[in-house]
C-alpha cells in the first residue's frame, strides 16, 4: 500500500518494512509512505523513517572481513526486533547495541520493570502499559521471555536514552541518535509492542521538534474524527483525501494490472529470444551449426546443413550458404565454440581440407568463405576479444582468399538490428558479402 496526503512535500516519509499484520496502519500514520518488503528496492535518501520488524542491518564479507552494512545514515529507524543500527560514540568509534536474537532473559518476581523519563506523555503512557503487560505475562505464562537490549560496553550505556529498563538494569526500551544530518534517531523496542501506538507516539515526539515533520493522523477511533465533531473546512478537507485515496487506489491497481501484462510480455519475448537468436552466443556443437543457420536464414540467406547429407567419414563444412535469385555464388562456412579465443587450427582446417574439398567437388573455389565462432563462450559479449586479434597476418592471409571470421556476437548483433527494424535484411546481407578479414559489429572498447 502507498499513502499519498498532503502532497510528496510533506514530511516525514515512512518506509514500513515487514510488520504486515499492521502495514497499512503504519503506513497511514505518515503523509507520504511505502510498504516494502526490501529497503534495497528503494531509493533510501528520499525517506525519513523506517519501521521494522525486520534486520537493517545486513552482513558483507569483503577480503574474509565482516562487517555490517546500515540502512542510509538520515533514516530514523524503529525496531521491533531484529539486529540495530550501531551507537555513535565519536566521529570514528561505533559500538553495537544488539536487540532480541541475542540477551533474551525470563522475567520473574525479583525482575520487575522500571519506566524511566520519557520524552514525551503519550510515551511514558504506553511504556507503563507495555511494562505492566510484561508483568502481567510471568504468572500466566510461564514460557514467556522479555528481549532485552545488550549494550556492548558502559560507554555505549551511557549514550542510550532508556525509557524502560529491568530493575537489574538492562534497557528494554531506549532510543539514541545516529549521528547523521537531521539527528535521526534509532528506537528500539522489544518485538511484541503495539507498533501502531508507538510508531505513533514517537511520530509525535519527533514532529515536535522538527518544524518540517507534520503529526501522525490521530487515533482512528478518537471522538475529533468523528463526522460531528468536524468544521465545515475539515468535512471538505475529508472528502477530498477520501476521493483522492480512492483514486490513487484505483490507478495503483491499474498500475499493477499493466506492469503484470507488461512482465508478461517481456517474459514472453524473452522466451522468443532465446529460441530464435541467443542460441548463438550460448550453443556450441550441432546446435550452435542450427543457430547460425537459423540467423543466416532470418536474412534470407539460403543455408544447406551439410551434417543432414554428409556420409559417416564425410570430412567437409557445416554449412553451404547460398544468396537468394542468384545463381552460381556459394559460401563454405565452418562453425565452432570455444570455452576462451578462437583457435588456429580451426583455420588451417578450413583453409587446408575443406577449400580444397569444395573444388574438388564443384570443380571451382567457393565464392567466400566464412568461419563462425562463438569466443569466450558464457562471458559478457563486450569482454570478448576479435578473432584471431594477436594474429593479424594470418586475418590477413585469409581476407586475401575471401575469407571473413564472424564472432557469432557479432552476427547476433547484426540479426538483432534488423530485427528491430533499424536496418534491412538486404543491408544486413551485404555487410557479410562485401566483408573481408573480420566482422566488427559492435564497439568493444570498455565502458
Amino acid at each position: 500500500m502507498t499513502r499519498i496526503i498532503g502532497g510528496k512535500d510533506a514530511r516525514p516519509w515512512g518506509l514500513v518494512l515487514g510488520l504486515d499484520e499492521h502495514g497499512d496502519e503504519l503506513v497511514d500514520l505518515f503523509p507520504y509512505a511505502q510498504h516494502v518488503s526490501s529497503l534495497a528496492q528503494f531509493e533510501q535518501r528520499e525517506f525519513d523513517v523506517v519501521v521494522t520488524d525486520e534486520t537493517v542491518v545486513e552482513l558483507s564479507i569483503r577480503n574474509q572481513n565482516l562487517s555490517w552494512k546500515e540502512p542510509n545514515p538520515q533514516l530514523t529507524v524503529v525496531s521491533f526486533g531484529g539486529r540495530l543500527p550501531r551507537v555513535m560514540l565519536t566521529e570514528d568509534e561505533e559500538r553495537d547495541v544488539r536487540n532480541d536474537d541475542v540477551g533474551r532473559m525470563a522475567l520473574s518476581r525479583t525482575r520487575s520493570l522500571n519506566v524511566l523519563e520519557a520524552p514525551s506523555p503519550e510515551i511514558s503512557s504506553l511504556a507503563t502499559e507495555l511494562a505492566t503487560y510484561s508483568t502481567s505475562q510471568i504468572d500466566s505464562n510461564r514460557g514467556f521471555w522479555h528481549s532485552t537490549l545488550q549494550p556492548q560496553s558502559k560507554t555505549v550505556r551511557a549514550k542510550l536514552k532508556v525509557v524502560l529498563e529491568t530493575s537489574d538494569g538492562k534497557p528494554v526500551v531506549a532510543h539514541w541518535l545516529r549521528g547523521g544530518s537531521g539527528n535521526p534517531e534509532v528506537w528500539a523496542l522489544p518485538p511484541y509492542a503495539d507498533s501502531v501506538a508507538w510508531t505513533r507516539a514517537i511520530l509525535n515526539y519527533l514532529a515536535s521538534s522538527r518544524g518540517d515533520w507534520v503529526p501522525p493522523t490521530p487515533e482512528p477511533d478518537s471522538w475529533r474524527l468523528q463526522p460531528e465533531w468536524l468544521t465545515g473546512d475539515e468535512m471538505k478537507v475529508r472528502l477530498l483525501v477520501d476521493e483522492e485515496l480512492s483514486r490513487h487506489d484505483e490507478e495503483n491497481e491499474r498500475h499493477k494490472k499493466t506492469i503484470a501484462e507488461l512482465q508478461s510480455l517481456r517474459l514472453d519475448a524473452e522466451t522468443v529470444a532465446n529460441e530464435e537468436f541467443l542460441g548463438l552466443v550460448a550453443n556450441d556443437g550441432d546446435e550452435l551449426a542450427r543457430s547460425v543457420g537459423s540467423a543466416l536464414e532470418f536474412l534470407d540467406f539460403q543455408v544447406e546443413y551439410l551434417d543432414d547429407v554428409r556420409e559417416e567419414g564425410d570430412k567437409r563444412e557445416d554449412l553451404r550458404i547460398r544468396l537468394p535469385d542468384v545463381d552460381d555464388w556459394e559460401v563454405i562456412a565452418e562453425v565452432r565454440s570455444y570455452k576462451g579465443g578462437a583457435k588456429e587450427e580451426s583455420y588451417h582446417r578450413l583453409v587446408s581440407k575443406f577449400i580444397p574439398g569444395y573444388i574438388l567437388e564443384k570443380q571451382r573455389r567457393p565464392d567466400c568463405i566464412w568461419w563462425f565462432a562463438n569466443t569466450f563462450r558464457g562471458r559478457d559479449l563486450r569482454e570478448r576479444q576479435p578473432i584471431m586479434v594477436s594474429k593479424p597476418d594470418l586475418i590477413q592471409a585469409f581476407a586475401d582468399i575471401g575469407g571473413l571470421a564472424v564472432d557469432t556476437a557479432d552476427l547476433l548483433h547484426l540479426v538483432l538490428q534488423v530485427d528491430r527494424g533499424e536496418i534491412t535484411r538486404e543491408k544486413a546481407r551485404d555487410r557479410l558479402v562485401e566483408a573481408t578479414g573480420v566482422l566488427k559489429e559492435f564497439d568493444r572498447s570498455p565502458g
